[in-house]
């Protein structure tokens, strides 16, 4: 993942991210301890369970169906439960890298860790960084969790002064913090753009599976995740961001005509009651253009 520090007053911001991944292999390697840890101190009553389908190596496959082999650490493919799982295990790291970060703090500076699954990000005074990056490191491997130090990096005002960095400086910004780019707006507006793009790179595809499927993964996976972007980024106004928002808005009601098995003529009538809640008749797929 990319370690960011960016800040607030003189503060760098930090964060672990990697495009796919912001901890190497992060929810295969957590040892199952950690979670058990974790369950005993927040929700003892999932204990039985966890012990029942975790109490000895799983089969790993691959997407062919073929035997890849057994693992005894992290979470099972295909269980419903393994992100609340590895949030349990995970919880005591963040809050040592919380405690980490505290303690580097002056009276009267502000800062912050966050987490959401294995994307960390936080903020820190310049100095600090470097300390906080190292201890941060020996933090997580102490979990079994080893960040991609190629895909770490740090970002600020006043990063390009660190001296001799622990991750690289990215000058113009990060492309993911809690799944946001961040930096200045000319970057930010980029890498929304080459985003939301991609957001709908599959929905040919997607229109070929059966229509329950295909109207669940469009209307609650690909359509809010473009909804996550819009409203959580501060935006100046652009023409190219209107175009992109536009063309992604068409693609979803060509994809929902498709699936609802609607003429090309017909479209209008898709594009009228997409918007509209569902409990006013209609299919609760908000636009994203004009937001």
């Amino acid at each position: 993942g990319f370690l960011v520090l960016s800040s607030k007053y003189s503060l760098r911001s930090m964060k672990i991210i990697n495009k796919a991944k912001d901890i190497k292999n992060a929810f295969n390697s957590m040892r199952r301890r950690h979670i058990v840890d974790g369950i005993r101190e927040h929700c003892p009553e999932l204990e039985p369970m966890f012990c029942l389908f975790y109490g000895t190596p799983t089969e790993l496959r691959f997407s062919d169906g073929s035997a890849a082999g057994w693992s005894a650490t992290g979470v099972r493919q295909g269980d419903p439960l393994s992100m609340l799982l590895f949030a349990l295990g995970f919880w005591k790291p963040l809050c040592a890298l919380q405690e980490l970060q505290r303690s580097l703090l002056a009276e009267g500076q502000e800062g912050h860790v966050l987490g959401y699954a294995d994307d960390v990000s936080g903020s820190l005074p310049a100095v600090h960084i470097n300390s906080f990056c190292r201890e941060a490191d020996a933090i997580l491997l102490s979990y079994d969790l080893t960040l991609v130090r190629s895909k770490c990096g740090i970002h600020g005002r006043k990063a390009s002064g660190v001296s001799d960095p622990y991750f690289p400086v990215f000058s113009r910004g990060l492309t993911k913090v809690v799944g946001c780019p961040v930096g200045s707006a000319e970057f930010r507006v980029e890498k929304l753009i080459g985003a939301i793009d991609s957001m709908t790179a599959s929905v040919p595809t997607l229109c070929t599976i059966g229509r329950q499927a295909a109207y669940s993964l469009l209307t609650q996976c690909v359509n809010p995740r473009a909804q996550f972007l819009v409203r959580s980024l501060e935006l100046p106004e652009s023409g190219a961001l209107n175009t992109v928002f536009e063309r992604f808005d068409q693609r979803i009601t060509n994809a929902l005509g498709t699936i609802l098995g609607c003429p090309a003529g017909d479209l209008c009538r898709v594009e009228r009651i997409r918007g509209l809640p569902q409990r006013m008749g209609g299919l609760g797929v908000y636009r994203h253009s004009g937001i």
